[in-house]
């Protein structure tokens, strides 16, 4: 008898497991386009990441490098988070050109707050910089 009901119940729980995964997998999806329909750069996309100090606070913003592609090319773009939490941006639009996934990670995924600004790129070589002061014109 029990295993007859276990038998009847098998039919539910893998109909219940499929529809769960079916479900991930649509959510995944409708995210990834939510996410590109605003222009956000994905995860594979990123570069680097640094959260930096001013006048506002501590770790106040966060400087996210990544790539898009472009033709045969990868255009390097930057962005700089206000505020976590809040959704503002500073847009630094493109910030480069890369050969390849790798060149753009060794040229811009370095990324170091100063008192000056925000570095991007190897010490000694940057290969971009925005200054404390744009940064902080937010407001």
């Amino acid at each position: 008898m029990v295993h007859s009901i276990g038998m009847r119940l098998l039919p539910v729980i893998f109909g219940s497991a499929a529809a769960l995964v079916v479900g991930l997998g649509i959510g995944a999806t409708v995210g990834t386009i939510r996410e590109r329909s605003r222009g956000e750069a994905t995860l594979d996309e990123t570069l680097g990441m640094a959260w930096g100090s001013g006048k506002y606070g501590e770790a106040f913003y966060g400087m996210r490098t990544f790539v898009r592609a472009e033709g045969n090319a990868l255009s390097v773009r930057g962005e700089v988070r206000i505020g976590p939490g809040n959704g503002m941006i500073h847009d630094c639009g493109v910030i480069g050109a890369a050969t390849s996934r790798k060149d753009a990670v060794e040229r811009f995924g370095t990324i170091t707050w100063r008192p000056d600004g925000v570095h991007v790129g190897p010490a000694g070589r940057d290969e971009y910089f925005l200054s404390q002061g744009t940064v902080e014109t937010h407001r």
